[in-house]
């Protein structure tokens, strides 16, 4: 995993989250509310479909497979794909996220290339 951070002037209070190898690790983002502005998956490296599993909950409290995401987004092989959740996504305890093969609940297989996920959060 190489993470990275950097705060952001706009929207107010934001940042930018980088991971350059998300897979099936769950990987918390901020450990407190906020909302989610964008994020971007970066799969030009993978020949099948990725999903991107957002949690609204602590990482210590989602075990990838077993817990129901709160958003599941599928970015298709071989490509870079933004999402901007209109008006932002509000999220109440925490974000985190993690990438797998699979969608809905089950799946706790990574892509098979390094997949890079970019996310503008406050």
């Amino acid at each position: 995993m190489a993470q990275s951070q950097v705060a952001l002037g706009f929207p107010a209070g934001s940042n930018e989250w980088i991971e350059t190898t998300i897979g099936a690790a769950a990987e918390q983002i901020k450990a407190s509310g906020g909302t989610l502005y964008l994020f971007e998956l970066d799969n030009t490296a993978n020949g099948a479909l990725t999903y991107v599993k957002f949690f609204f909950a602590a990482v210590g409290s989602v075990t990838v497979g077993t817990t129901v995401p709160d958003l599941v987004y599928p970015f298709p092989a071989g490509i870079k794909l933004d999402v901007f959740p209109v008006g932002g996504q509000a999220y109440a305890t925490a974000l985190t996220v993690a990438a797998v093969t699979t969608g809905g609940t089950a799946g706790t297989t990574p892509p098979v290339s390094a997949a890079i996920l970019r996310v503008v959060y406050a």
